[in-house]
């Protein structure tokens, strides 16, 4: 599932007030920081700051500026105090757990970081679909299938049948044991015509991790049938072709299914 950096666009639950000076000069940051003019947005957002220090919009757009420079120790202390200041600013939640979900890949603390903003913000959104997608895909990073499961239930059913969402699916019941489940779900899974490589290669790492090498044999080779295997693809098959122990090694399996494959 996809997750994109930033939400500059502020979401404020009712009552939530700005004055007409602040709105003003968030809607200027705004503009300069969709110009890319970052140097102009900061110091037109420091200026901001001072005439008005408690105003969380205003640290959420600071916290996009140094997210933008890849600055994420900053960015993360911005979006942070935005929550703080403005508990109802939705974007801020979301990207805080972004700038965690970024640094999770070397930081498995970060992974549990972003799982409870994630919950923060459903707690006061159940509705946000973007917040329990994204909840879905922490808690299996983090390992905890089950619960990945029943976050999955609840999303709406048209999101559910969206191949991004059934890919995770896939990888929840196939981390929870679940996995003649799994492979139901993974056939229905090629067949939806949505369904891409990138969504395969979203859940084949932790597919790999989980042992599960049978599994991203089988999705990996489906995706080369429908014509959809690229390079990083069939290096994510042959990593499952290695982890099988395949006679004759992962390249002549792989070089046996491309004799197979109608070009």
């Amino acid at each position: 599932m996809r997750t994109t950096i930033l939400c500059a666009r502020l979401l404020l639950c009712p009552g939530v007030l700005l004055s007409v000076t602040s709105e003003q000069a968030i809607l200027a940051i705004q503009q300069r920081i969709g110009a890319q003019d970052l140097d102009g947005a900061e110091k037109s957002s420091a200026l901001a700051l001072k005439d008005d220090p408690r105003n969380g919009g205003l640290f959420n757009l600071r916290g996009i500026i140094h997210a933008q420079r890849q600055e994420y120790d900053q960015a993360a202390k911005d979006f942070s105090k935005a929550v703080e200041l403005s508990p109802g600013l939705s974007g801020a939640y979301l990207n805080l757990a972004r700038i965690y979900q970024l640094r999770s890949k070397d930081d498995d603390s970060a992974v549990r970081s972003a799982i409870d903003v994630y919950r923060r913000l459903l707690r006061l959104q159940p509705g946000s679909v973007e917040a329990r997608s994204q909840l879905v895909l922490m808690l299996e990073k983090k390992g905890d299938f089950n619960a990945a499961l029943a976050e999955f239930a609840l999303l709406p059913a048209s999101e559910q049948q969206k191949a991004p969402s059934q890919a995770l699916r896939c990888l929840a019941l196939a981390g929870a044991g679940r996995m003649e489940e799994a492979q139901k779900a993974m056939a229905q899974l090629l067949e939806l015509p949505d369904f891409s490589e990138h969504d395969a290669l979203e859940i084949t790492g932790a597919l790999l991790r989980e042992k599960k090498a049978g599994f991203v044999r089988d999705l990996m080779e489906g995706l080369a049938r429908r014509g959809q295997l690229s390079t990083a693809g069939a290096e994510t098959l042959m990593q499952a072709y290695d982890a099988l122990g395949l006679p004759g090694g992962p390249r002549a399996a792989l070089e046996k299914l491309a004799r197979e494959t109608p070009p």
